[in-house]
């Protein structure tokens, strides 16, 4: 969180000081060393940086960049010169007067290309924020080079950090020009949501109604609740369980002043107003357990489906059932399965394209619902396809039989689809561990975890090559190298309450936590990556054209693990340098140990030949710009015994 001297700096407008009102007995400069009085680029530093200069003895926060910095350089050298013997010390004005000879124009716009972190916000608002104008231009354009910029602190600030800046934004510009633009409360409303805040988003949501009666765009009201749904179930990875009360009280209106309730701003509160989103709405009342509203969202829902209604209303209704099988209440998912087959002229059109229906809805009670003919059979097709996926094989219509996923010349003749002893044909395939990975990276249970294990063990010492999805060196390839757990953390701050003796125990799965805090401890607005080990991560120089295969570079370690993002859902590569049994728990990726153009935290584009799986639309908690950043064991709380 930002310091509250640095936070109550940037509330206030910056203050202008006037040489003619400094007495003349006060000297405004320091008698200077020669090598000290040349002129100095950083002569204009903001007063919230020399405060934590004079504080922390940094202008940068150590957990995002560890490199020195020139301007650090500049404020050490004037705080080290010695003070004239005549005189009382005077503060930096000379640090905070502009030079009156040089007119700066004020930007007519904020360039997010300039911004990496709050910080390089902050230094844009201590400068230009000062007046109404400022105040214009910080919001221009609905606010959205601001939204840029937020999402570029998100990649070295943390969600709490973003909405404590966002609160000191909000409050200098109703000083400075008496209210807000409704987009910049729209966004406050967003990141509360992000960081689980109930403060800041009754706040925001009182401020959006002061300027604004008329409801959210669909955009905006997907954009909100997706963000309440991505805190309620990151909750699931915390130890300690915050209560949510007072967010389903902002929702439904219970005990709020004037009975404001975000449900009346939202795009679907309105007749006949449907899309996609209302059914992710309807999901975040059930987890709240928002009876009343469910009972009038579904209402709303289900009154106006018919047989001529758009894909994008039945996959609405669609998640209505989703949610209802995730809560455990079959009777109820049923329940709504016939409704909407009786409202779609007795079929339920699209179904086969909800991978979570086609494969957990009880089989004999699925029979009772009329699906429709094609839908049944692309259901089953869905099924059979994926359980082809994760024995490694694929079925060639032309031979009538099943040949390696991985290479379609190895043909099974006649030979058992699954042995024991791993002599089938897709036992050695590639898409067999890719399968499984995203069939149970995300799961809940150690056992299903477990065969990600027991798969990676299967494949130790194969090579895969990846992309990465980031701007890599594009004269560099790279590949994955299976491995269960390549490494174990020293000093590990598990709860001793968990028993790792038991088969696959947090430890024996490699599952690791990514904080950028020491203690480990991670909630809604401090969150962490939670890993599973999958083994490390190689590159090489490509091979040119008139080179062979066999001359072209060795692999050569990078210094990342491999890993799956268990709550995103989807590839990553974390930097922990070499690895020599235990690694040590924290990590500080200086710009000489990262090699082959690639960043701390990676993401990746494909595995193998295919295109990498994104189970999630979902915000990344650490950006690939942490420079530092601690490694523990994660304690799972959220795995079932």
């Amino acid at each position: 969180m930002l310091k509250p001297q640095v936070r109550r700096h940037l509330l206030a407008p910056r203050r202008r000081f006037d040489l003619r009102s400094v007495p003349y007995y006060f000297t405004p400069r320091r008698h200077l060393e020669p090598s000290a009085k040349k002129k100095s680029p950083y002569f204009e530093s903001t007063a919230s940086q020399l405060l934590r200069f004079a504080l922390t003895g940094t202008t940068r926060r150590p957990e995002y960049d560890v490199s020195e910095s020139s301007l650090d350089l500049h404020l050490l050298q004037s705080l080290q010169n010695k003070w004239p013997a005549s005189s009382l010390p005077a503060p930096f004005l000379a640090t905070l007067l502009r030079d009156p000879d040089r007119h700066v124009p004020m930007p007519s716009r904020l360039d997010t290309r300039q911004i990496r972190g709050l910080s390089d916000l902050q230094v844009f608002i201590d400068n230009n924020v000062v007046d109404r104008r400022g105040c214009r231009v910080l919001q221009s354009q609905q606010c959205v080079p601001l939204a840029r910029a937020l999402q570029h602190c998100q990649r070295q600030n943390h969600f709490g950090e973003v909405l404590s800046a966002i609160n000191g934004i909000v409050t200098r510009v109703e000083r400075i020009d008496g209210r807000c633009s409704q987009r910049l409360y729209v966004l406050g409303m967003y990141y509360s949501a992000l960081a689980l805040s109930a403060s800041g988003l009754r706040r925001y949501l009182q401020g959006y109604l002061a300027v604004n009666s008329e409801p959210l765009s669909p955009t905006e009201s997907a954009l909100l609740v997706h963000a309440i749904l991505d805190s309620l179930e990151y909750l699931e990875f915390c130890e300690d369980h915050q209560s949510l009360s007072a967010i389903t009280g902002l929702v439904t209106g219970e005990n709020q002043p004037n009975n404001n309730r975000l449900h009346d701003i939202l795009y679907w509160a309105k007749p006949k107003h449907l899309d996609e989103w209302i059914g992710s709405y309807f999901t975040l009342l059930v987890r709240l357990r928002c009876e009343t509203l469910q009972e009038s969202v579904w209402a709303h829902l289900i009154e106006n489906l018919s047989p001529e209604s758009h894909e994008s209303h039945l996959r609405a209704a669609y998640k209505c059932v989703e949610i209802a099988i995730k809560m455990g209440d079959m009777q109820r998912a049923m329940t709504f399965l016939r409704l909407i087959s009786e409202h779609a002229n007795r079929s339920l059109r699209h179904i086969s394209k909800v991978k979570t229906l086609c494969w957990f809805l009880p089989a004999d009670e699925f029979q009772t619902v009329p699906l429709g003919g094609e839908e049944h059979i692309e259901i089953l097709h869905q099924i059979l396809s994926d359980m082809e996926a994760r024995l490694g094989i694929q079925w060639q219509p032309h031979l009538l039989k099943h040949s390696s996923a991985s290479d379609p010349l190895v043909i099974n003749n006649d030979q058992p689809i699954l042995t024991m002893d791993g002599s089938s044909v897709g036992y050695d395939s590639i898409e067999r561990l890719r399968a499984t990975i995203y069939s149970f990276g995300c799961s809940k249970s150690r056992a299903d975890l477990g065969q990600i294990a027991d798969c990676l063990n299967d494949h130790d010492g194969s090579l895969i090559s990846v992309s990465v999805a980031c701007d890599a060196d594009t004269d560099s390839e790279y590949a994955w190298c299976p491995q269960l757990s390549p490494f174990e953390v020293s000093d590990s701050i598990s709860p001793i309450d968990v028993d790792f003796s038991r088969p696959w125990a947090p430890s024996t799965l490699g599952l690791l936590r990514v904080s950028l805090n020491n203690d480990g401890q991670c909630s809604a607005g401090n969150r962490s990556l939670h890993l599973m080990q999958l083994g490390f991560l190689v590159a090489r120089r490509k091979s040119y054209q008139e080179q062979s295969r066999h001359n072209a570079h060795d692999w050569e370690k990078t210094g990342h693990i491999f890993a799956w993002d268990r709550f995103h859902g989807h590839f990553v590569a974390v930097f922990v340098g070499e690895v020599h049994g235990a690694t040590k728990q924290c990590i500080e990726a200086r710009p000489s140990d990262l090699r082959f153009g690639l960043k701390p935290i990676i993401r990746f584009s494909s595995v193998g030949s295919l295109p990498a799986h994104w189970s999630r639309n979902r915000v990344t908690p650490i950006g690939d710009c942490a420079m530092r950043y601690f490694l523990h064991v994660d304690p799972s709380p959220d795995l079932l015994p």
